[in-house]
């Protein structure tokens, strides 16, 4: 469902430092006073940045038996994408599940969630503020629920609940699995952020067979029926153990106008709107695919992802190939991609930590973040900053599109036109606070 937001709504980047400097004014008979100027240091705009500054991500890892060596090296390699993550600064939530399940019902596959510093369950000492006036004691309802989070180096639900098995014979519910878990078993957890993007990370070497029709050959061998190796064969069965599924593999009373029930097509349009509807627009989904291309995968028969590709590419992702790049390099390479991709995200508002004096309130932006490149921003509501007072738990980041990211709360500064933010523009506030703060 595509959100029509004002693109005017209030942007600032989650990464934010807050510093406070003294200036000695003199007062006219000589005698020496002291007032208080506060700076607030934005850090780095948001501005074509492929990520928004709050990501939650899903590492859905291949569980059968052929996956084994690579199942491996993507243990190995989770901790270090966990560190990437809390190197680069992210707003995080990080969490992983098996994409397959034999149960018909599933369910919950996780049972921790890692989240960067900006989550209060660090602690103060360890918070980071995600915006200026924040405060540790304020309500947020992207906090994890403490049952739930753990520090990246405390993470081991991977090594837990990612265990090869053989017991679906072939079939695959994958996007089956994945809707479950993030539109069931993750609710109310604190992994979504309706002011997040979703990223979904899907490894394996086989197929979604998820509400696809079945077909038997007469050497017994049995797959989705509008497979390539399945013509003129007689469906079976449906592909997914969900009790969603009607006797002709129609997702509930989803209908297309496109496609036929049972095939791919028709299943893959089902769980995009499905995979959609979990954030408030359809650009703030993405599918990044690491799946095989047929053949030979580490020394067993694989099965080329075409669905899990696809979708991956209706969704705005790419796809890597699992049985000839290495794990760590399937990671840097789904890193790179997002960076790539770049949404266009604006640091629209400023904010503050306290009430200014509005008569004293200075702009500076640092083009690119070089601070030889320093331009005084005037006020201005066309090519400028005008005193937008106090925003509550207003969307902080926009993009060019109107779609809206992040909230902040605090005394803000907006910026218009030229003036806004983008890129690795970074800005200063200087002010006093207003009489009596």
């Amino acid at each position: 469902m595509q959100s029509h937001l004002n693109p005017l709504l209030r942007s600032r980047f989650a990464r934010a430092g807050v510093a406070l400097a003294m200036a000695a004014v003199l007062s006219a008979c000589g005698k020496e006073s002291f007032e208080t100027i506060k700076t607030v240091s934005i850090a780095e705009a948001p501005g074509y940045f492929t990520l928004a500054p709050k990501v939650d991500i899903l590492l859905a890892q291949d569980n059968t038996g052929s996956m084994s060596e690579i199942y491996s090296q993507m243990g190995a390699e989770v901790p270090r994408f966990l560190s990437n993550l809390s190197a680069t600064g992210w707003d995080y939530h990080f969490a992983s599940i098996p994409l397959t399940t034999s149960s018909s019902t599933p369910g919950r596959l996780f049972s921790q969630i890692v989240a960067s510093k900006q989550d209060r369950n660090w602690g103060e000492s360890e918070w980071i503020v995600p915006f200026p006036g924040a405060l540790f004691t304020d309500s947020d309802p992207g906090t994890i629920a403490a049952s739930f989070f753990r520090r990246p180096s405390d993470y081991t639900d991977y090594r837990n609940y990612l265990r090869p098995s053989n017991t679906l014979r072939g079939l695959e519910p994958g996007l089956e699995t994945l809707h479950g878990q993030l539109a069931g078993q993750m609710a109310g957890t604190g992994f979504h952020r309706d002011d997040a993007m979703l990223v979904i990370l899907v490894v394996g070497n086989g197929d979604d067979t998820s509400g696809r029709k079945i077909c038997r050959r007469s050497d017994g061998y049995e797959a989705p029926c509008d497979a390539p190796t399945m013509a003129s064969t007689t469906p079976v069965r449906c592909g997914s153990p969900s009790l969603s599924l009607a006797n002709d593999c129609r997702i509930g009373t989803y209908a297309s106008a496109t496609h036929a029930a049972g095939t791919s097509g028709y299943v893959r349009e089902y769980y995009k709107g499905q995979l959609e509807i979990l954030r408030t627009s359809t650009q703030q989904v993405r599918m990044y695919a690491a799946v095989s291309e047929g053949g030979n995968c580490y020394g067993s028969n694989s099965t080329a992802g075409t669905q899990y590709s696809a979708l991956a590419g209706a969704l705005g992702g790419t796809t890597q190939n699992i049985c000839t790049t290495s794990a760590s390099t399937v990671l840097s390479r789904i890193q790179s991609s997002l960076e790539v991709q770049r949404l266009s995200l604006f640091t629209v508002f400023l904010t503050m930590d306290s009430e200014p004096d509005e008569s004293t309130i200075e702009v500076i932006k640092y083009v690119n973040g070089d601070p030889s490149r320093a331009v005084t921003i005037p006020k201005s509501a066309t090519n400028g900053w005008t005193y937008a007072e106090r925003i509550v738990n207003e969307p902080s980041i926009v993009t060019s599109s109107g779609v809206a990211m992040n909230r902040a709360t605090g005394w803000a500064v907006e910026l218009h036109g030229t003036a806004r933010l983008s890129g690795a523009d970074t800005a200063r506030v200087n002010f006093k606070p207003r009489s009596g703060n």
